[in-house]
């Protein structure tokens, strides 16, 4: 069986530009609403400040910074992560360093001393601060009955099963390089 067109029909080869062009006018026609980038006011830095490694507030920073993707050089907000932050020197030092550069502050400190710090140096200094967990966990403490540890990040047990588990994924790694696959 064969197809027939019943009508004739154009074959158009068009490249990218020209293709946005058409399709803008088109929207334009229909009133349609073409967002351009806003010029908005972003912090040059965020500076994440952390007594452990950090990578889960880093990565809340990232997220909660997409959500302002319609700003024209959003992208271009350099993070400054702290890691294993806790001595009162430090905390200055970033204190000192954020004033200066006129970063964010965003931190997730448990040592009730060293967030004290923090706060009396933000504030002494006027900078941004946010307290990333500081809510989370006074709704827990306030449903659990209970104050938190105070111990930062959490640490994997190098017990006997974590050993072995580290042993299965060497040996995988060692024997899946594709170089014998007999193995």
């Amino acid at each position: 069986a064969s197809a027939v067109a019943s009508k004739d029909s154009v074959l158009w080869s068009l490249d990218r530009d020209t293709l946005l062009a058409f399709m803008s006018q088109g929207l334009e026609e229909k009133g349609a609403n073409i967002k351009e980038p806003q010029s908005c006011m972003l912090p040059p830095e965020v500076f994440v400040i952390s007594d452990s490694t950090g990578e889960s507030a880093v990565s809340a920073v990232r997220k909660a910074m997409a959500q302002f993707s319609h700003c024209d050089g959003w992208e271009m907000c350099n993070i400054v992560t702290y890691r294993f932050v806790n001595s009162k020197k430090e905390i200055q030092h970033i204190a000192q360093q954020a004033q200066r550069t006129g970063a964010i502050v965003v931190f997730t400190l448990v040592d009730p001393k060293d967030k004290q710090m923090l706060q009396e140096e933000a504030e002494s200094r006027n900078i941004s601060l946010v307290d990333l967990y500081g809510p989370l966990i006074d709704t827990f403490e306030s449903a659990f009955g209970t104050k938190i540890s105070g111990t930062p990040g959490r640490k994997q047990p190098v017990d006997e099963d974590y050993m072995d588990v580290m042993d299965c994924i060497e040996y995988t790694r060692k024997m899946d390089d594709g170089s014998d696959p007999s193995k």
